[in-house]
């Protein structure tokens, strides 16, 4: 369990360091970007990056929030380019439709913070 553990907390440390070097470049996008691209392999390791930054004062909670939905997002699409590879069109098909309902709820959710925020 510990070299599990540790892993994670080097990815979470590479990804802090990655997104706070965008956002310092590149600004917002970059910090969106750098987030986004951790939903690559683990939609939680941007969304905490994400809820990090944004804690320290170096992101705004709106931009937190689209960086953390991005991550979720792409990594929903990675699961869903899985699902077409591993088991075709109709698998691909049935976990869209069960992502449908929470993908309803996230972007409602985000809807209301970058409106509550913004």
């Amino acid at each position: 369990a510990l070299i599990p553990a540790l892993l994670l907390a080097a990815i979470l440390t590479t990804l802090l360091v990655v997104a706070a070097f965008a956002n310092d470049v590149l600004g917002r996008s970059g910090a969106i970007l750098a987030v986004s691209l951790a939903g690559l392999a683990d939609a939680h390791a941007g969304a905490l990056t994400a809820a990090t930054l944004s804690d320290d004062g170096s992101l705004t909670v709106q931009t937190a929030a689209l960086a953390a939905m991005a991550a979720v997002g792409v990594n929903t699409i990675v699961k869903l380019a899985l699902a077409l590879a591993a088991g075709g069109r109709h698998v691909c098909a049935a976990l869209a439709a069960l992502y449908a309902g929470p993908i309803a709820a996230v972007a409602l959710g985000l809807a209301v913070t970058v409106g509550v925020t913004g």
